[in-house]
């Protein structure tokens, strides 16, 4: 039996499902850990002082993900994170 693409997302959501695209979370690799930690590490013990003279920005690349996951939960479950390179 075939059934339309509206008529199983009407019968999810009349089961108290919900649809959702798994959020993106990119990998950490052990080398980046390391060398994340020892910069921390490294300015932890800086003075007040020196922080006055900082000004931090934050840059990224936005992608759009050609491979969003679809996801059908019920609703009082969270979406897991997928891996991404």
């Amino acid at each position: 039996m075939d059934i339309s693409r509206s008529s199983s997302y009407g019968i999810l959501k009349d089961n108290d499902y919900r649809s959702t695209i798994a959020a993106e979370k990119r990998e950490i690799d052990e080398f980046k850990q390391a060398t994340r930690l020892r910069w921390a590490e490294e300015y932890i013990s800086k003075a007040d002082e020196y922080w006055q003279n900082i000004i931090f920005t934050d840059e990224c690349l936005m992608q759009n993900n050609p491979h969003k996951q679809r996801l059908w939960l019920p609703e009082e479950e969270d979406a897991p994170p997928t891996q991404r390179d």
